[in-house]
């Protein structure tokens, strides 16, 4: 869906920082909507982060197909709009629950996963900063390392915030949100360690260190 409507909007002057502020928007919404707690609202909230996830994609297809389009803001805008989609959705999505059930178990598996998310993302800055490894390669690493082991596809084993929206949207219809956020946090627990293991086993990163 994203590539044709890519193809349309190469023909305007439509920017990937205009897709990417309809994609912030539309999440917000989403995250409004699973505040609510009425399963009606919830049903309408998956539907609409699944349209600001196709405009978070159109902005990756503008910027990859028109390189005048791509811009070093655009890349960090959209970085930091997906981290602010996925906790305010989550965030919805757990508040909401709570206004249904008054269960404060959901609130506190919120807050621990929001906690984990900002230990991984620092924790990957420091790895970009320390150790001069950009954080996709770290992934990348790891991911590669462990496909091996288990002799299947890298992809297979791939950890995106796409990932985090359908497992969101599964807890939301299937109205399943406290096991969805288990899932979610003991992923953020091992993509924690899995940064970890990476720059534990290069052997590089035990030269001395000097700062620059």
């Amino acid at each position: 869906i994203s590539n044709k409507i890519t193809k349309v909007l190469l023909k305007t002057n439509f920017n990937p920082i205009a897709a990417t502020t309809i994609s912030l928007i539309l999440g917000l919404i989403a995250a409004l909507l699973f505040l609510s707690g009425i399963y009606l609202f919830w049903v309408l909230g998956v539907i609409v982060i699944q349209i600001s996830y196709i405009f978070d994609c159109v902005d990756g297809e503008l910027a990859r197909a028109d390189k005048k389009r791509s811009t070093r803001f655009g890349v960090w805008y959209d970085e930091v709009s997906d981290r602010i989609k996925v906790v305010m959705m989550l965030s919805g999505l757990a508040g909401g629950s709570f206004l249904k059930t008054q269960d404060i178990s959901i609130l506190i598996l919120l807050i621990t996963y929001i906690f984990t998310l900002f230990i991984q993302n620092y924790s990957m800055l420091l790895s970009e900063r320390i150790f001069k490894k950009k954080p996709k390669d770290s992934y990348g690493n790891l991911t590669i390392a462990i496909a091996k082991k288990l002799k299947i596809k890298p992809q297979y084993i791939n950890y995106t915030v796409d990932q985090v929206v359908v497992l969101t949207s599964l807890g939301a219809i299937l109205n399943m949100v406290q096991t969805v956020f288990i899932i979610l946090l003991v992923i953020q627990i091992a993509m924690i360690l899995i940064i970890f293991y990476i720059n534990l086993i290069e052997k590089g990163n035990f030269l001395p260190y000097e700062e620059e």
